[in-house]
């Protein structure tokens, strides 16, 4: 049963009652509402002047919280949100209670180690997780094989020290084949992140660097990735 939620209660607690992308908090989660049914039952009987427990009010409200998702959110957004409600259902539909969880393993073991630690390795997991994400939302998807994804941060390093990198040495920080190197190099340029040029000081070497669009695109992502 460690495994079974993928991740603690309280984190999808907090991130359904404090989600907060771009302003979106201040609607869907007012400070006198608690939860998502406490806003409903609150709001119906604002607006009704009566209890918001009639089924009637409550589906109307809470209707009008999805209508807004819609609207205003992203299907990212939407997405992680659904994601965390699903794995909140699937607690509650196992009475799932971090207090009654008991080891599945009771012989020393490689799995047992593993066990004892997994709340921890859980932590990285979702920190992979939330990367990917961050990386999707403001990339292209093709981009986000291991290969390309060291290549852009390479590039990003050398931007930061305002330099550009060579498709040579381009090559070994992707860590594959030149060849394969070359056509990541090539896509990347496809889709406007990075953009290629004649050395000035040798004509023979071709220097790469991120565009704006690279710069920014990468830069959105480290800045929210939390390690």
């Amino acid at each position: 049963m460690l495994q079974a939620n993928d991740g603690n209660v309280d984190d999808f607690l907090s991130l359904v009652e404090n989600w907060n992308p771009d302003g979106i908090e201040a609607f869907m989660f007012p400070d006198r509402a608690p939860s998502v049914d406490d806003y409903v039952r609150e709001a119906s009987a604002t607006s009704k002047g009566k209890a918001a427990n009639q089924p009637g009010d409550s589906a109307r409200k809470k209707q009008n919280v999805l209508d807004e998702i819609e609207r205003d959110w992203t299907p990212q957004e939407m997405r992680d949100l659904g994601a965390s409600l699903m794995r909140l259902a699937d607690a509650l539909d196992q009475n799932w209670n971090p207090g009654a969880l008991q080891s599945s393993f009771h012989w020393p073991s490689a799995a047992r180690q593993i066990e004892r630690n997994a709340i921890e390795l859980a932590k990285k997991a979702t920190l992979i997780k939330r990367q990917l994400n961050m990386r999707k939302k403001y990339l292209p998807e093709a981009m986000l094989v291991e290969p390309t994804w060291n290549m852009l941060l390479e590039l990003f390093c050398q931007f930061a020290g305002g330099a550009s990198v060579s498709t040579k040495s381009l090559s070994i920080a992707a860590d594959c084949p030149e060849s394969t190197a070359l056509r990541h190099i090539d896509r990347l340029e496809e889709v406007g992140l990075i953009r290629r040029f004649r050395s000035k000081a040798d004509g023979r070497v071709t220097l790469t660097e991120l565009t704006k669009k690279g710069i920014v695109g990468v830069g959105r992502v480290l800045e929210r990735i939390s390690i």
